[in-house]
């Protein structure tokens, strides 16, 4: 492994904390994101990649926080970024429903040039061939026929060598003081067509009333991680989530006439079951049976309605 600098979070106030890091302020110019819960060796591969994708996004003009320098810090890697001061969108639209529609219009704006700006760097990932490699591993899931068509589906999408980000949620921007947006958690960063952007944009918590069992536990699953008090506070931010997500698609494909962007909006929304099925079946429900026979229909949902929807290459269109 390359040898680090020591660095010391000793008197450090921990600002963020995430499955597999936390996040701790080093001063009032920069913060040190510090990785948890793999190999050390794979840790400093992972980011490092990251270090080098976040210079290259700033490179490219896209908004995010310039990275410093990888570090040693506890037995594990972490990185040092320019620390901005705010708070991540998915809080602040909570807090200010009247501007979701905003919101939604300037992150489009962020996606449009993300998926336009062409990474100089080497070792990016393309998110086509890492989706085709996962369905092997999906076979309990899926059966053959259904890998099969999911296979072919992600095959028919022409290749990219834009930057896509992977994981675009309102997690994953920041709302600084001064009204800017920062796109954040850049490690998801790969390269490949916007479909599979947005493909995998639509949250699954968003279809949770298609689901004919399970409901009310899936809300009091998502209350704890969403740190909602009742099933009430998640739907919620739920109804919020769609005003969002669908003002974000509306400013994205503005270019469109209304048909065409409908009929595109509609089809983002089923391809985004491919969320929801391995979502679910990972939901920790107390009936296994009942629960095996909703997934069949969800599945059942996705496969009949998404049959009908033509190649990409035949209905995705570039706008402003």
């Amino acid at each position: 492994m390359k040898s680090l600098r020591e660095l010391s979070i000793e008197n450090c106030e921990k600002i963020g904390q995430g499955l597999a890091g936390a996040v701790y302020a080093l001063d009032d110019k920069t913060i040190v994101k510090v990785a948890y819960g793999a190999e050390p060796e794979a840790i400093q591969k992972r980011m490092s990649h990251e270090l080098t994708v976040a210079q290259e996004l700033v490179r490219c003009g896209i908004p995010t926080p310039q990275a410093y320098e990888m570090v040693s810090v506890d037995g594990s890697a972490g990185l040092i970024y320019e620390r901005l001061v705010g708070e991540d969108l998915s809080d602040y639209i909570k807090d200010h429903p009247d501007e979701i529609d905003a919101l939604a219009a300037k992150v489009s704006e962020i996606l449009h040039k993300l998926h336009r700006a062409a990474p100089q760097m080497d070792g990016l990932p393309s998110m086509k061939e890492t989706l085709l490699a996962f369905l092997p591993k999906m076979t309990a899931l899926y059966s053959d026929d259904e890998l099969e068509i999911l296979r072919r589906t992600y095959e028919t999408v022409p290749d990219r060598k834009t930057f896509v980000h992977g994981d675009m949620n309102p997690g994953n921007m920041m709302r600084t003081t001064d009204g800017g947006l920062w796109m954040i958690d850049v490690g998801t960063v790969s390269v490949g067509h916007p479909y599979f952007e947005f493909m995998n944009m639509y949250p699954p918590y968003l279809m949770l009333g298609d689901i004919a069992y399970g409901k009310e536990e899936a809300y009091a699953y998502y209350a704890k991680l969403m740190g909602e008090e009742d099933a009430e506070g998640v739907q919620k931010n739920i109804d919020l989530m769609k005003i969002y997500y669908d003002g974000l698609l509306h400013s994205y494909f503005a270019g469109l006439s209304d048909d065409e962007r409908e009929t595109v909006m509609e089809r983002i929304r089923i391809l985004a079951y491919q969320k929801m099925i391995p979502f679910y079946a990972k939901l920790p429900l107390s009936d296994e049976a009942e629960k095996q026979k909703n997934l069949q229909r969800i599945k059942e949902k996705y496969f009949t309605e998404s049959k009908d929807i033509p190649p990409v290459t035949e209905w995705w269109k570039e706008t402003e």
